[in-house]
């Protein structure tokens, strides 16, 4: 299974697509790597670390040699990035990522990777060879990082373009499709269908992109809460009751708070997106489709968590809020039993 983290690199986030059943494999830097030259699906954040520090790392005189700037950069960043993943971090403690223009080392650090010009995954790399040798290139000179939930978005690109049909038993077809001539297929033999499900659903969701962050922040805290009470367990099974619970409970309603103040977020605003999320897993539902759908479900069990602590509300109200969303014979909230998955 793949690590689901906030900040996915992209082996990672390869290994959820694959867990997704849209690829067949983890290895989709190529995938990504289109997508992004396209603008279709972005990182969200890309660190660039200065060639200079990557060649002064590995013993390698860097010609010219790292500034003091690039070094106080590259230290404050990677000090930071080390103390929030840190196993006794405080839980609400706010990511580098999040901070913006005071982050620690926030010259390295680009958040709104869609409006820089595309580079060449290739051009990232790092030459540690001198003047005069073979070059050897590193790849560890750039980080680049998505969301978990861009998986949904990457779910609908794949669904994009034209499935065009023609007898690939046929040599010379093959070959002009593997070569990548497919205007040199005669009309005749082919027949092609477009796609309208894959860019309305790509853009939808786009629009809620800020709400789907909002809950995977929230989401983080949570996660980081429950571990940091594990640990006062020695990592063995506890109830959550009394004073661990009304602790665990108030971490959860201040980071669903605040994530939901940066987005100016009010509760007609949570309905309609727990509608939008509802509407999805019901249209990947029915198209069969089920780990799709299974990751919709997952995350409107993580927008109702949200909702529910930022807006002192429980599972039966907004589930009645909601309603039948989806045209079945009960509130949709009730349909697939995420009422568990809200509440812990």
């Amino acid at each position: 299974m793949a690590s689901r983290d906030r900040f996915m690199s992209p082996r990672e986030f390869g290994a959820l697509i694959a867990d997704l059943r849209l690829t067949s494999t983890i290895f989709q830097d190529g995938l990504l790597e289109f997508f992004e030259r396209q603008r279709i699906v972005v990182p969200v954040v890309r660190v660039r670390w200065p060639d200079s520090m990557i060649l002064d790392s590995r013993d390698v005189v860097a010609d010219p040699a790292p500034t003091q700037a690039e070094r106080d950069a590259t230290q404050a960043l990677s000090d930071a990035l080390r103390l929030w993943r840190r196993f006794d971090a405080d839980p609400e403690l706010t990511h580098p990522f999040d901070i913006g223009a005071q982050a620690p080392g926030a010259t390295l650090i680009t958040t709104d990777v869609a409006s820089q010009d595309f580079v060449d995954w290739a051009d990232f790399r790092t030459n540690i060879r001198g003047a005069g040798q073979d070059p050897l290139y590193v790849s560890d000179g750039v980080d680049t990082y998505y969301h978990d939930w861009q998986v949904l978005l990457v779910a609908d690109a794949l669904k994009m373009g034209v499935h065009l049909i023609f007898d690939t038993r046929q040599p010379e077809l093959l070959e002009l499709a593997m070569s990548g001539r497919l205007t040199d297929i005669p009309a005749d033999v082919t027949y092609g269908t477009v796609s309208f499900e894959g860019p309305r659903g790509l853009a939808k969701g786009l629009e809620w992109a800020r709400w789907f962050d909002a809950a995977a922040k929230v989401e983080a805290v949570r996660s980081r809460k429950l571990s940091a009470l594990a640990r006062g367990h020695n990592g063995r099974g506890f109830p959550l009751e009394g004073a661990e619970l009304a602790d665990f409970n108030a971490v959860q309603k201040r980071s669903a708070e605040r994530a939901l103040a940066e987005i100016a977020a009010t509760r007609d605003h949570a309905r309609s997106f727990l509608i939008y999320l509802c509407e999805r897993w019901d249209e990947w539902s029915r198209r069969g489709w089920s780990e799709v759908a299974g990751e919709y479900k997952r995350q409107i069990g993580l927008a109702l968590r949200m909702a529910m602590h930022a807006f002192d509300t429980d599972f039966e109200a907004l589930a009645i809020e909601v309603g039948r969303a989806t045209g079945h014979f009960a509130n949709t909230l009730d349909v697939r039993a995420t009422r568990s998955a809200a509440r812990c």
